[in-house]
Parts: structure tokens; C-alpha cells; sequence
């Protein structure tokens, strides 16, 4: 093996604090060229991998991949600087498992509110669908917490107060007209000076685009971290 049982769990240990559980994970330890010995921790969920390479006695070097972005190799290092890498990877890949595209959920936007046409879908909510909303406007804010620590009181318990009257709003409002609702409400906390514009742009794409599955764009993404 490349690694001693103390390094082996030093990996475990350094995945699970970064938020990456070890079961998603896969280590090779080692794989082996006519020239080489690799190993490598393989994130399967994301395809995301820290490839290393034993270059000489007590020095690594690292190959490195997180989802399908590939970055690059790092210098020839010593254990504790391929510890301080590892760590870095997996914040990262913990990263790209918990949080949406934001880009992409922002192009999504149009197109769920082009959906609400004169012969679109107005059905009431599910119970389940409205449990997916509820659950949806819960995580959002709390990551507009933890994203904007500049929010005073004030502005944090706006955006929640209306959060909270969109989300009753799913037990007695049609989808259609619901999407309507929550846009308008949003976007009053802009109209009136009670939020900055990004904060509630990021609040809408998070939660409109969270649920954009219900309204037949796209499929169910994951749900915000907390």
C-alpha cells in the first residue's frame, strides 16, 4: 500500500470534516503503471477525483478533479501540504454537491414564468408539492442567512415575513397564480427600499427555480445546503 493506516484515516477523517461523507467515496490505494504508484480518492456522486502519485520517497504529487473541471496538478509536495490540498478538494466537491448552479437556475427563470400562458396549468397544489415549497423556502432562508451576513434584522425578517406568506400562499392559491404572487412579492421588498436588488434576485432564482420541476421545467434539483 502507498498509504500507512494513520495516512489512510487522516483521508477519512479530512473527507468528513470537509462535509464529503467517505462512503461516496472510493480510495485505490494504489493502482499501479510500469513506472508509478497512484492512488486515488474517487467522489462518485460528482465524478470529482484527488489523484496522487508517490514521486519520491516522502513527496506526492496531486492530480486533481472536481465534477467535470479538471485542475490540473500540483507542485511535488510533502504529506501535510497534500493534506492541506485534499482539504481544499474536498470543500470543493462538497461545494459542487450542495450548491445549485446559479447560472443556469437563472436561465430557467424565464421560462417558468413563460409557462404561466393563458393555457398553462393552474391546479392546485399537492399536499406533496406543497411540502416541496415549504421545504424549499426553508432552506433558502437559511442559506440568505449564511450567504449575506451584511443583512441587518430588519432586511433578514423582511425577506422571512414575505418567505412566510408565500409559502401559506401555496394552501389556497392555484400554481399559476401563485408563481405571479411570489414574484410581486419579491419584488416589493426592491420597490420598497427593504432589500437590496441581488439579495432578492438570489432569493427568487433559489426558490423559483428550486421548484421549477413542478411547473415542468427541468428535474427536481438538490436542495440547498444548510
Amino acid at each position: 500500500m502507498l498509504f500507512t493506516k494513520r495516512q489512510r484515516n487522516q483521508i477519512f477523517e479530512r473527507l468528513a470534516s470537509a462535509g464529503v461523507d467517505p462512503q461516496s467515496c472510493t480510495l485505490a490505494d494504489p493502482l499501479s503503471t510500469w513506472r508509478s504508484f497512484y492512488a486515488v480518492i474517487r467522489h462518485e456522486p460528482s465524478l470529482s477525483e484527488f489523484k496522487i502519485k508517490a514521486d519520491k520517497p516522502g513527496t506526492y504529487v496531486a492530480f486533481i478533479r472536481v465534477g467535470d473541471t479538471d485542475q490540473g496538478r500540483s507542485p511535488q509536495v510533502n504529506w501535510d501540504a497534500l493534506i492541506a490540498s485534499l482539504d481544499t478538494w474536498a470543500q470543493e466537491v462538497a461545494y459542487e454537491i450542495e450548491k445549485p448552479d446559479l447560472w443556469t437556475e437563472l436561465r430557467q427563470v424565464p421560462h417558468i414564468l413563460a409557462g404561466q400562458s393563458a393555457d398553462a396549468s393552474n391546479e392546485p397544489f399537492t399536499a406533496e408539492e406543497q411540502a416541496q415549497i415549504t421545504a424549499r423556502i426553508d432552506q433558502a432562508k437559511e442559506a440568505v442567512r449564511k450567504e449575506n451576513p451584511e443583512l441587518t434584522v430588519e432586511q433578514m425578517s423582511a425577506i422571512e415575513r414575505t418567505l412566510d406568506e408565500v409559502k401559506e400562499a401555496t394552501t389556497r392559491v392555484r400554481r399559476k397564480d401563485w408563481v405571479m404572487l411570489t414574484n410581486g412579492a419579491l419584488l416589493s421588498l426592491v420597490v420598497n427600499d427593504a432589500v437590496p436588488a441581488h439579495v432578492v434576485q438570489s432569493v427568487f432564482n433559489m426558490l423559483i427555480t428550486g421548484i421549477g420541476h413542478l411547473f415542468g421545467v427541468g428535474g427536481p434539483p438538490p436542495m440547498i445546503s444548510t
